[in-house]
This record gives structure tokens, C-alpha cells and sequence, in this order.
């Protein structure tokens, strides 16, 4: 099993998801915890607002707002179909390594969740030593998540000192084609050692 280690500077990682069916009105609440935009301070901060333009362009959802569901539990994501890229060569339709990716210790006050993932050999730990947004969206109902969005871009690759890493705003959206990421049982990666929540690298395709 591949571990991807990263040295501690900034990535980030933005939880995107809505709830189907009813929930109470928490528009005062939310408000306090999001800006204008319906996201973060600290999204705002690290994420600019082409790069969120060019994931929605490419047919990313991104769900706004204060009050998101109980996310946690374990997902699986398969057949993991490439939806869009701005990555030169990469071809539509691709299929990816199932991504199966645990969400806990979720924080609804400070809008914070911790993850883990495993993709297909690759695991991770740390936080990235290059700049890369992440986002993951979906609608939660009882038996799983509904139309999960994965999309990963790169912010700022330092001047791609190793010519391994992508152009600075090249990026991919990937989707859950079934439309259904079932609940599946936890699978953590070995030693049981877990990204902080903050953090994923490359997805890598069949």
C-alpha cells in the first residue's frame, strides 16, 4: 500500500453537502459562521474565487452554508468517473480506483470534519507541502451519500520544482456515477494512521 506523507504547510478541504428532506430553520446561526459567500473565513482565505469558478464551470455542486448534516460514517464511491479535467491528455469518461473515504470527529460549530480515505494502493498522512484545494459535495439520506462530487486543483505548486505536479489552477472533477456512495463498513488505512482532515493527494485512475 502506497502512503503519500506530506511535511505540514497548507492544503486545503472543503465539505460540501446538503440534507434531502426536512430540517429546522438555522438561517441566524449559519449566517455567523459563513460570510457573504456562504462559505468560511478560512475557505476564503486559502481558496481563490477562480478557483471555485472553474470547479463549478466544470459541473463541480458546491453547497453552501452554515448548517450542514451529520456527515460521518464511510462511503464508497465506484465506478469513480472522470466528469471534467483542464488537465492536458486526460481523457472523459476515465474510470478512477474506487474511493472509499471515512468522515468523523464533525464539528458543526466550528465547521470542521476529519477524514480518511484509501484509493485504490494510495494512503496518506500529514498535510500537503504544496497548495491544493479539495472538495467533496453530496447529498446525505438515509442510504448513503447521493450524487457525490470529488474535484481536486492545484493553487500554487511552488514552481512545480520536480515537473511531477499539476499547473497552478489545472484541476479535475470526478463523480460517483451510480449516483449512490453506499455506507459501507470503516477500512482504515495501516497502523491505523488517518489524515487530520485537512488533506488528500492525487487520485489515481485504473
Amino acid at each position: 500500500m502506497k502512503k503519500i506523507i506530506f511535511n505540514s504547510v497548507s492544503v486545503a478541504l472543503v465539505l460540501s453537502f446538503i440534507l434531502v428532506g426536512c430540517k429546522k430553520d438555522d438561517k441566524k446561526d449559519e449566517n455567523k459562521k459563513v460570510q457573504e459567500n456562504g462559505l468560511t473565513q478560512e475557505i476564503n482565505q486559502r481558496i481563490p474565487d477562480s478557483i471555485i469558478n472553474i470547479m463549478v464551470n466544470m459541473g463541480m455542486p458546491v453547497h453552501r452554508g452554515g448548517t450542514p448534516p451529520d456527515i460521518t460514517g464511510t462511503y464508497m464511491a465506484r465506478p469513480f468517473i472522470l466528469k471534467a479535467s483542464n488537465v492536458p491528455n486526460d481523457r472523459v469518461g476515465a474510470q478512477f480506483y474506487d474511493y472509499k473515504v471515512t468522515f468523523r470527529s464533525q464539528d458543526n460549530d466550528k465547521l470542521t470534519v476529519k477524514l480518511d480515505y484509501v484509493n485504490g494502493s494510495e494512503t496518506g498522512i500529514g498535510m500537503g507541502s504544496y497548495i491544493v484545494v479539495i472538495v467533496i459535495s453530496g447529498k446525505m439520506m438515509e442510504d448513503g451519500v447521493h450524487d457525490l462530487y470529488f474535484s481536486n486543483f492545484m493553487i500554487n505548486n511552488h514552481g512545480n520544482p520536480h515537473g511531477r505536479l499539476l499547473a497552478n489552477g489545472q484541476g479535475r472533477v470526478i463523480f460517483d456515477s451510480d449516483g449512490l456512495s453506499e455506507k459501507v463498513a470503516k477500512a482504515l488505512p495501516a497502523n491505523d494512521e488517518t489524515f487530520n482532515g485537512t488533506a488528500v493527494s492525487s487520485v489515481f485512475m485504473k
